[in-house]
């Protein structure tokens, strides 16, 4: 909604009728100067302390000091809500909790609730702002951290005095997830994810791992068992501006053994050679005060078992050997519209041994086969095997995917494709026969 100002100032025409007049005028006018001059500064030590909830106030305005240009505009509130002489509330929840925050008094304002000093950096956590004198705002906040909360208005009211402002507690505070310590850190298989959320998390306060664990938001704790090779933690991608540390030990006596900040943009990845056996924790949590929703990615190599039969325990897809780049043919255009085009496909399987083809249908066993199929182009066309490893198609103008599949005796299973195109160009015009002698007989002309 729209607004437009207008100021209009009556000024006397002078004379010795209108001295008196005039007199007062200039009082008025200095009284109004004066006053505007006397606002009290809107920062964050003047704040108005809110020692508990609930509460109920009068908000006591300053001047326009927090405004769009040094303080970070609380979406979904506008930049235009920022140019009255504000007022200012901070509280320091001893828990997580959620509050709402109601205004009455004057139209055309809004609530906004920053973790952190507006004009330091403060973030939004939430914000609303209408032309009705009314209103109301939830915010979830995290124990320790201090808030700030922002009465404004768009002028016309030049503030949003007088008005109450009231603060309550909703409900009672969430309670942190199962692995918000790290005696109940979970689990975490190698080559899997897992989600989570930081909001409702307490601070653990491990030991600082260089760049990392050291934010005072909440974190919450995972492990991951070494396999003697490279581990890879990733939080690329997360909702928040995130920390990762990694670390061995106990949980009465963690040693650092990784620690990222920002890696991808904001978030946080780390590498590192673990020990077979060894189990390994790690913390999540945000730079500062920073807490939100993340998604931790772990992954790694597996080592082939050792001891007895290799294959006991086979874990591994079988190796496809294909052409290394797609095939494209093409044909003349008086040629005939087929084209046969061979290749050849080779399957090993690091466990089991080599796969020989033959007729396709069953699974992948050691001896057996694989299958090749074309299941994508301009008709339904047979791959058929030439002998060994070598496999022969016909194929009509147009584009072909040619899938390899292989599954071993343990149902490790693994396909690859490739493409296969035939290209023909358009025949002559039909005025010009195609590997024929033209004779042409010329006039005098």
């Amino acid at each position: 909604m729209e607004k437009t100002n207008f100021t209009f100032i009556a000024v006397p025409r002078w004379g010795k009728a209108s001295t008196k007049f005039a007199r007062c005028w200039a009082v008025l006018l200095a009284i109004g100067l004066f006053g505007s001059y006397q606002l009290s500064a809107t920062t964050c030590p003047n704040a108005t302390a809110i020692s508990a909830l609930p509460f109920t106030g009068t908000p006591v305005c300053g001047g326009n000091d927090i405004t769009s240009t040094n303080a970070s505009v609380c979406s979904p509130v506008t930049s235009s809500y920022y140019g009255g002489n504000e007022a200012l509330f901070t509280f320091t929840p001893a828990s997580n909790m959620e509050i709402n925050v109601a205004y009455s008094g004057q139209t055309w304002t809004q609530i906004s609730i920053y973790n952190g000093c507006p004009t330091s950096g403060g973030t939004c956590v939430a914000g609303i702002s209408s032309s009705a004198s009314s209103k109301n705002v939830n915010g979830m906040l995290v124990g320790g951290n201090t808030y700030f909360i922002l009465i404004d208005t768009w002028p016309d009211p030049t503030s949003p005095c007088p008005g109450t402002v009231t603060v309550t507690a909703v409900g009672p505070p969430p309670p942190p997830p199962a692995n918000d310590d790290c005696a109940t850190a979970a689990a975490v298989a190698l080559n899997t994810s897992v989600s989570g959320n930081t909001t409702t998390a307490t601070d653990s306060n491990p030991p600082t791992c260089g760049v990392a664990g050291d934010g005072t938001g909440g974190g919450l704790w995972y492990t991951v068992e070494g396999t003697g090779l490279d581990i890879t933690a990733s939080l690329c991608g997360s909702g928040f501006d995130t920390q990762l540390a990694v670390y061995s030990g106990s949980c009465g006596g963690l040693v650092c053994e990784a620690d990222n900040d920002d890696f991808c943009s904001t978030q946080s990845e780390v590498t590192w050679l673990s020990d077979a056996g060894v189990t390994y924790y790690m913390y999540v949590d945000g730079f500062s005060t920073a807490t939100g929703a993340f998604t931790l990615n772990v992954n790694g190599l597996v080592p082939p078992p050792t001891g007895g039969d290799p294959c006991d325990d086979d874990q591994w897809a079988p190796i496809i050997v294909y052409p290394s780049q797609d095939i494209v043919v093409t044909l003349d255009p008086c040629a005939p519209s087929m084209a046969i085009v061979s290749f050849e496909v080779g399957v090993t399987d690091n466990c089991d041994g080599d796969y020989f083809p033959a007729a396709p249908g069953d699974p992948v066993v050691p001896g057996s086969e694989f299958t090749v199929t074309a299941f994508s182009g301009p008709d339904l066309t047979t791959v058929f095997s030439a002998g060994g490893d070598r496999f022969t198609g016909v194929f009509e103008p147009g584009t072909y995917q040619v899938q390899i599949s292989a599954e071993d005796l343990s149902g490790n299973f693994r396909d690859e494709d490739f493409l296969i195109t035939v290209l023909q160009d358009d025949p002559r015009p039909t005025n010009l026969i195609c590997n024929s002698v033209v004779n042409a007989t010329l006039n005098a002309d």
